[in-house]
């Protein structure tokens, strides 16, 4: 009886063993991961211009980017003025209309002044710009370029006895702030505009 147990302890240590540990089985060694890809827990993980179960798929065949776009990296990299997955969208699209404003500026050397009215913001000539017209007071007609789909720049430009450059920035649908300066004869002020779509 004594040697019948002797001899079943192996077979009980082998059932502990496989009981409280885990397989050493490699889970990655059926899986071929293809161009660059490496396989993580029997997973491929892909590198940024491919997918697919093995890294098979080159994603810039699946991408139909437009506007003279290209796919670099497995997205499409977009035309200034441009926007979106395959860059289906103009940006100017997202600020056209017209808007309320509510204007203050600080004059240096002290003083403010303040300015309503409407503000309408269309396309330029070119995709990547923006035409702004009626800001502040005076009423100031500016052109814009495009710095992303929510940005955009107003460059130094002269308008009358005035030097007015600045910033606008789209936030939601329905607002859209513009910070500029301008000045003339040494007198420089300082503007804070919101923006609010009327329609």
């Amino acid at each position: 009886m004594k040697s019948k147990l002797k001899n079943l302890w192996p077979v009980v240590i082998l059932a502990f063993y496989l009981s409280f540990f885990p397989s050493c089985a490699d889970p990655c060694k059926d899986v071929s991961c293809q161009n660059g890809g490496h396989c993580v827990d029997g997973e491929c993980g892909c590198t940024q211009e491919w997918t697919g179960t093995n890294c098979e798929v080159f994603k810039c065949d699946q991408l139909n980017c437009q506007n003279g776009s290209i796919c670099e990296s497995g997205e499409c990299q977009c035309q200034p003025g441009y926007y979106g997955t395959l860059c289906e969208s103009k940006i100017i699209n997202r600020f056209v209309g017209n808007y309320s404003q509510a204007t203050t500026c600080t004059q240096t050397g002290g003083g403010s002044s303040t300015a309503g009215g409407n503000v309408t913001l269309s396309a330029g000539s070119l995709p990547i710009e923006i035409r702004v017209a009626g800001l502040g007071s005076p009423a100031f007609s500016l052109t814009g370029y495009f710095q992303d789909e929510n940005n955009f720049d107003l460059p130094q430009q002269n308008k009358g006895s005035y030097t007015v450059s600045g910033f606008g920035t789209r936030y939601g649908d329905e607002k859209v702030t513009i910070n500029f300066t301008y000045g003339n004869s040494g007198v420089t002020y300082c503007c804070s505009a919101i923006l609010t779509r009327v329609n």
